[in-house]
């Protein structure tokens, strides 16, 4: 939020102890009983230099709407070059990398080139809090080996972070990991504030009962961390719905979020030039924070926990704050808020009439803090930005907020806005946005400057940019502005329907997927694994029974394996919370053919055994076989026959007699000859 007036304040780094999408497995190397091999050595980084940071803050922080929380040391590791390669027993593999840049409070890696392969796993974590990331897998990343992306982590509480890659036995293909940043967070833990804790007293937690009325649009604000060439900045944003109500994962916050304050470069924007930014488009370090605030009413020692985050953004559209000061970004497809466990987000409405109506919200989280809410009575009132109301009609692209004080059993509670609200939605009384927060003057406690004139206070404004300025990008709501870029109508109405106002949307996720079984039910001379999956939350331990020709390696947890002592079917049945949860039939599929003459092709799907068997005389292209092996005692191929005995294992042969002018194929992984092999004058023996 850009403050018009600017008071010295305290800030802290909020520390994620579960984060973006993973699949929430445990490291390797912080697994009880993973034997480590000698631990990798640490890599060792130079601080920053803090006394020429102070310095930079202590000026910015007086001057600029954002707060930089961790500031960035540029490294250049890869497994090619850093980190220590590890040969599991199973054959597998384990890459690990130590860094440690003292004193840090908390560190967060980006990468300028991230890639894995199927079945590799990333993980980054701390030995010595247990904090860790993991696993990311390739169905997480939008990305290829031909066109690797950038990507981020979140944070990772102390000094020293280690980075870890697995790559099973059967993966040929080598990473692509290359990281090029890490953050090192230097102000913020343990209420030193910019973070969690750090919003100002008088703030209003969304559970609180101001917030009642107003359950569904909490679940549509994000905390956003934004990386910039001088540091990680906070600012806030909110989930916003399209006329498709396709749950498009749109994100609007403010364009200043995008300038970094140190120098006023752009760092980002839709489109190259003016409005693109150095980095452009590309916002695939933005961190967004979903469901980032407390249970109740009352302010916490604890952090929310677990959070969830989705990473990487693009801009589709924003214009600065001549107008009034929009982004919209686009979160990747494989970080959709949807596809994170215990996210339900929801999808505001919108509403660009230019009128804002009577009383609403503003939702924000101050200072990079769990979610507040702000409430107003008033009709706001058009302005210019930074302006009291007034006549002059030419600029008016800003509404102007008052906060109204609320009371809760007798305790007084005035809501305002804070550094790091920036972007946040002002939603009217019908739960429709009608703008984006650019910055203002109220504050918890009235503030005076050296000449005793009031600069802030609880009742003072605070501005927001217009939706509906924003939703055609000119300076008039009747002619859009011709790039799409600039503009919000051209995104948030793909159906061109040009509506006035839209409601917003909840995701209701689907039902989760019943118990079921995986593995390969047909089970031949090889054990075969089977896992429950989708397994209650509430089932602590897996029981397995098995009936018929068919032992366990466990009666006990997940995944098990199955092998079979004998032929037929079996059903292999799963078990928790004193109830079955799925069953699975099993199959041991062999073939006999004994003491017949055949004239016809047969293949088992495990074992085929053939015992006395002829070939008639005549026939042609035959074929015996099996998946696994073909065990033969006895087969006679006669004249102008032509057999081929195919075992996907093992072929083992025994008494076997070609005659003259027949031909026998034999394609088979291994031969083992046994007993008699009788080729005749004339016959043909083709073993591949």
């Amino acid at each position: 939020m850009r403050r018009v007036v600017i008071l010295t304040v305290s800030f802290l780094v909020a520390l994620s102890l579960h984060a973006q999408r993973v699949t929430n497995e445990q490291p390797y190397g912080l697994r009880s009983n993973f034997i480590r091999a000698k631990i990798q050595e640490t890599t060792m980084l130079s601080a920053p230099d803090m006394t020429r940071i102070e310095r930079e803050d202590k000026y910015n922080d007086m001057h600029s709407g954002l707060l930089r929380y961790a500031y960035p040391v540029w490294v250049n590791f890869t497994p090619e070059n850093s980190g220590t390669w590890h040969e599991l027993d199973n054959g597998s593999r384990l890459w690990q990398l130590k860094v440690n840049i003292p004193g840090a409070l908390a560190t967060a890696a980006f990468f300028d080139q991230f890639w894995l392969p199927e079945g590799g796993k990333f993980f980054v974590y701390s030995e010595e809090t247990g904090q860790s990331v993991g696993a990311i897998i390739s169905e997480f990343i939008d990305s290829s080996r031909e066109k690797p992306i950038e990507f981020a982590t979140t944070l990772i509480h102390g000094e020293t972070v280690v980075f870890e890659y697995y790559q099973p036995a059967y993966v040929e293909e080598l990473p692509i990991i290359s990281i090029n940043r890490i953050d090192y967070g230097y102000r913020n833990v343990n209420n030193q504030c910019f973070g969690f804790g750090c919003a100002d007293p008088c703030h209003v937690n969304i559970n609180c009962p101001e917030g009642n009325n107003w359950r569904r649009e909490q679940h549509a604000i994000t905390r956003i961390s934004i990386p910039m060439r001088s540091g990680s900045y906070w600012c806030s944003g909110a989930l916003i719905n399209n006329t498709a109500n396709d749950f498009t994962p749109y994100v609007l916050t403010a364009d200043h979020c995008m300038i970094d304050p140190f120098n006023g470069q752009r760092m980002y924007g839709a489109e190259s030039g003016a409005f693109g930014g150095l980095w452009g488009p590309n916002a695939s370090g933005w961190r967004f924070y979903w469901g980032y605030e407390h249970p109740g009413c009352n302010n916490s020692t604890q952090e929310p926990s677990p959070l969830r985050v989705s990473i990487g953004a693009t801009v589709v559209a924003n214009r600065d704050f001549s107008t009034s000061d929009f982004a919209l970004l686009r979160i990747l497809p494989a970080q959709d808020p949807r596809n994170i466990s215990g996210v339900t987000p929801f999808y505001l409405g919108w509403d660009r009439s230019g009128n804002p109506g009577t009383g609403g919200v503003g939702i924000h989280h101050p200072g990079g803090d769990v979610k507040k809410i702000s409430t107003y009575t008033m009709t706001p009132q058009s302005t210019r930005r930074g302006r009291p109301p007034e006549t002059y009609q030419f600029g008016r692209y800003y509404w102007r907020v008052v906060w109204a004080p609320t009371t809760h059993q007798g305790v007084r509670r005035h809501g305002v806005t804070q550094v790091s609200s920036s972007g946040s939605p002002l939603i009217n009384n019908n739960g429709r946005v009608i703008g984006q927060l650019w910055g203002g003057r109220s504050y918890c406690v009235n503030m005076f400057d050296d000449r005793g004139r009031l600069r802030g206070g609880p009742n003072e404004p605070d501005w927001y940019g217009k939706f509906s300025v924003s939703w055609t990008g000119g300076s008039t709501m009747a002619i859009p502005h011709p790039n799409i870029h600039q503009r919000l109508d051209h995104w948030l109405d793909p159906r061109g329907t040009n509506p006035q106002t839209l409601n917003g949307i909840l995701w209701i996720p689907p039902p989760p997927p019943p118990p079921s079984i995986s593995g390969n039910t047909l089970i031949c001379n090889a054990p075969e694994v089977f896992t429950l999956r989708n397994f209650p939350a509430d089932v602590p331990t897996i029981r397995w029974s098995v009936i018929g020709p068919f032992t366990l390696s466990s009666t006990i947890g997940n995944p098990v394996t199955v092998t079979k002592t004998g032929f037929g079917e079996g059903v292999l049945t799963a078990y928790g919370g004193g109830r079955e949860l799925a069953r699975i039939t099993l199959h041991n599929q062999d073939f006999a053919l004994t003491h017949q003459e055949i004239s016809w092709t047969e293949i088992a799907n495990c074992n085929l055994y053939i015992e006395s068997v002829t070939v008639r005389s005549g026939d042609s292209e035959m074929t015996l076989g099996a998946l696994d092996n073909v065990f033969v005692n006895g087969l006679i191929v006669r004249s102008g026959a032509e057999l081929t005995l195919k075992a996907g294992s093992t072929a083992y042969l025994s008494n076997i007699t070609v005659q003259n002018g027949a031909r026998l194929i034999i394609d088979a992984a291994d031969l083992i000859v046994e007993g008699s092999f009788d080729i005749e004058a004339g016959a043909e023996l083709d073993i591949r």
